[in-house]
């Protein structure tokens, strides 16, 4: 069982104790953790997190860039698999859109991260 993550700190419950999560909530939470981590950011777990914060480019090969990197983010969640993967510059902000296939159905997740910096 994990713990709900919003805007990277865990969601309390009205007692302040971090909110637990299971099911399909459980698997999107791990796949956003996944990444919005910094590979390579836990000593102990060196595979863990995505590159995304390095895409350059634009158009077509950032979004082929992004797949590349969402893909070897995600492949150690077994029953999780990548789909379509666009981007759009807002700013100074990359709004990457994925679509992911889950056991129970397809779900589309927006992750940001810093771009053009």
């Amino acid at each position: 069982m994990e713990m709900r993550i919003q805007n990277g700190d865990f969601v309390p419950d009205h007692r302040g104790i971090p909110q637990a999560v299971d099911g399909v909530e459980e698997t999107i939470n791990r796949v956003f953790f996944c990444l919005c981590a910094r590979r390579g950011g836990f000593a102990l777990l060196p595979g863990l997190g995505s590159r995304l914060r390095e895409i350059s480019g634009s158009g077509e090969n950032r979004d082929l860039t992004a797949a590349v990197m969402v893909r070897e983010a995600l492949e150690s969640l077994d029953n999780v698999q990548v789909g379509e993967v666009t981007t759009a510059q807002q700013g100074e902000r990359l709004t990457i859109s994925i679509r992911l296939q889950l056991a129970v159905g397809e779900y589309e997740i927006e992750v940001g991260v810093p771009y053009g910096q």
